[in-house]
């Protein structure tokens, strides 16, 4: 029976690949003591009458293990039973007894007693739901990512002693002090070794399942997670969005920047995998999260829309019915205490309606431009070890907070949005630079204060083969040992056609005139020192401020203060001007708007028959738009629950509306 089970999951993958069936929609079924099983029938019964096809169920060993040593599956059999009952594939997620760590579980093993507990619950429960047909994935753990933080115990405390002794830090040849980045890259290694041993684990009993891992709170573990040694271990990458946990960079109506980012961040990662969204929070959260919140029907519309658009093979609510116990009971469902269905669950239902009955829509691919905002976890590093809280500091400037960089990322990444162009955002690692830079590429690297050395010669060649480089910020500041790279010979000089006096600090706010263009800065200023290249800019004291330069077949353009900071914190449109002037002679992506509009974000898919498009507008009032189309095409609305009018290529967009549109193309 096992490998009956096995040949039809991988017919089932095998045709989600080839974009045979729809994205899923589902919701995890919280599993729980006390449950009937007419009960999970129900949960299961309302699944399927809203079309959601996937479901997630965490594996929890305290509902199963028994005091004298053997296990009761009872409960989680009768729920794996109505999803099969019910057609819903199961996402299931190894949860070993916690160790009062929090609701998401522990990340990695106290010690080797632990690891030999884990080990044996996993050898009682794979075996066993191995061979139920509703099982289509294992999902190793749940979250992983500490914060940054070295985790206590006698496990990681024996590995991270072992791991520096096989990584002892070089001294500088010349001398100098070097910033210790091996504790981070420690965590990094270490998360994987630990998926990697679970993964093992499940192969001895389940060999060939799917397997899968949900990133989380991605805007700050980001630098922990290894995506290129995952594509070897999984089957498919995840992600959790929940804006109460994990958006706390964003204001509220930025959310679909905030998922379309997280998305885009993960797909690129993934690579050539797949991705999904694991978990999107679903209903409210009163005790639990950071910030409480209930999300609107609306809000539901555009982060399942804004999911789909960014190429998720399917969505995961957490969860569908509310927890009876522990920190977040009564709280983040679909369905009400009464078990019926909230206006979140009509609305995600009538998506999961609006997919089985286009089909078309399942081979339609992401459209990106060929602009690539770029980021690398030593700049995250450094600017993590640079923060200074204490009661003397009098003003705390966005600059000098943890997220300065990653948020500098975001708001390139916004005010591109807000123009209807989906840029690529990912790690300098996975960027091939040569390649890039023969195809025309151009690349955002927006207050990334650490270049490192493995980078230098391939941002050089990009350029010089025909890329554009923004550079912005205190970007190439420093190596990946934290050195000054600005003294005694800027790597950069020849490229960039000069190099940085200092950097200036000017307070919060401050503006610079770029191409007679103001322009709002964040806290620092870099005066130049100019060898080659036309100045745009001059502080008062008429030193260069900013800088454009022809390096080979390419162009600079190079801004030393935090642009991107600015634009966060205030209005982002100067920005987006900039950006639009720079990219003016560049390849144009197939659609995008007239203009830059704040607060409405675009997405685009491509298929054989056309050209879909998404618009979100988070205003309180209504915004019309102009799309810009590589060839002329002619529009109809799709999917619309506020009431959307399309003219031509012009779209108006009531207040938090979502709205799908598709274009043919005209003969």
């Amino acid at each position: 029976m096992k490998s009956n089970v096995l040949i039809f999951s991988l017919i089932c993958w095998t045709l989600w690949l080839g974009g045979q069936t729809p994205p899923s929609i589902g919701a995890q079924v919280y599993i729980e003591p006390g449950q009937t099983a007419e009960e999970i029938e129900g949960w299961f019964s309302i699944m399927a009458k809203y079309d959601m096809t996937v479901c997630r169920i965490r594996m929890d060993e305290t509902h199963m293990a028994q005091a004298n040593g053997s296990w009761d599956f009872t409960l989680y059999d009768a729920a794996f039973d109505a999803a099969e009952r019910h057609g819903v594939r199961v996402f299931a997620t190894l949860f070993p007894a916690n160790t009062g760590t929090g609701v998401g579980g522990f990340k990695f093993p106290k010690d080797a007693a632990h690891l030999a507990s884990i080990e044996r619950y996993i050898g009682a429960v794979v075996p066993h739901f191995s061979k139920h047909p509703a099982l289509f994935a294992w999902v190793l753990q749940n979250e992983p990512g500490v914060g940054g933080i070295l985790p206590k115990g006698a496990y990681t405390e024996q590995a991270w002693s072992e791991w520096k002794t096989f990584n002892p830090l070089a001294p500088d040849p010349n001398g100098f002090m070097r910033e210790d980045f091996r504790e981070p890259e420690f965590i990094r290694q270490h998360t994987t070794a630990y998926l990697s041993w679970i993964a093992a684990e499940i192969e001895k009993y389940d060999s060939g399942r799917h397997l899968h891992v949900n990133s989380h709170m991605l805007f700050v573990t980001l630098p922990e997670y290894e995506f290129p040694a995952w594509r070897k271990l999984l089957s498919s990458f995840g992600a959790s969005m929940h804006p109460s946990w994990h958006f706390g960079y964003f204001e509220r109506d930025q959310y679909p920047v905030a998922m379309g980012a997280n998305n885009d961040i993960i797909r690129a990662g993934a690579g050539e995998k797949p991705f999904w969204v694991t978990e999107l929070q679903g209903g409210n959260n009163s005790y639990s999260g950071f910030n409480p919140m209930t999300p609107s029907a609306e809000e539901i519309e555009q982060w399942l829309w804004g999911s789909l658009f960014s190429g998720a093979e399917g969505i995961i609510f957490w969860c569908l019915n509310p927890r009876k116990a522990g920190l977040e009971a009564g709280e983040w469902s679909l369905l009400d205490f009464l078990d019926e269905p909230t206006d979140r669950m009509e609305t995600a239902g009538g998506i999961a309606d609006w997919l089985k009955n286009h089909p078309d829509f399942a081979k339609a691919r992401p459209q990106t431009a060929n602009i690539h905002v770029l980021y690398n976890r030593e700049s995250m590093y450094l600017q993590r070890d640079r923060e200074v809280r204490s009661v003397e500091v009098e003003q705390y400037f966005e600059g000098r907070l943890p997220g300065a960089t990653i948020k500098s990322v975001l708001a390139h990444y916004e005010a591109l949005l807000e123009q209807g162009i989906t840029p690529e955002i990912g790690s300098m690692d996975d960027f091939d630079w040569k390649a890039r830079g023969r195809a025309g590429a151009a690349v955002i690297i927006p207050h990334q204060i650490v270049i490192p050395r493995r980078h230098w010669e391939g941002l050089k060649t990009f350029v010089a083969e025909g890329g554009q480089l923004l550079l912005t910020g205190l970007s190439a500041h420093f190596d990946e040992y934290g050195q000054n790279i600005m003294t005694g010979g800027f790597p950069f000089r020849e490229v960039l056609g000069g190099q940085v006096r200092e950097f200036r600090v000017m307070g919060n706010t401050f503006l610079m005139s770029v191409d007679e263009k103001q322009l709002p800065a964040h806290l620092w200023q870099g005066t130049l020192a100019v060898d080659a290249g036309a100045v745009l800019s001059y502080a008062q004291d008429s030193l260069p401020v900013a800088l454009q330069h022809q390096y080979g077949q390419g162009r600079t353009l190079w801004i030393p203060a935090p642009i991107g900071l600015a634009a966060w914190q205030q209005d982002n449109t100067p920005l987006a001007q900039l950006l639009q002037a720079w990219l003016a002679n560049g390849e144009s992506p197939q659609v995008r708007f007239r203009g830059h509009h704040p607060g409405v974000t675009m997405k685009a898919m491509v298929s054989e028959s056309g050209l879909y498009t998404m618009l979100i507008n988070t205003n309180d009032y209504p915004k019309q738009v102009a799309l810009e189309f590589a060839e002329l095409r002619s529009g109809q609305i799709l999917y619309d629950s506020a009431g959307a009018e399309c003219q031509e290529n012009r779209v108006l967009l009531p207040p938090n509306a979502c709205v799908v549109l598709f274009w043919e193309k005209q003969n």
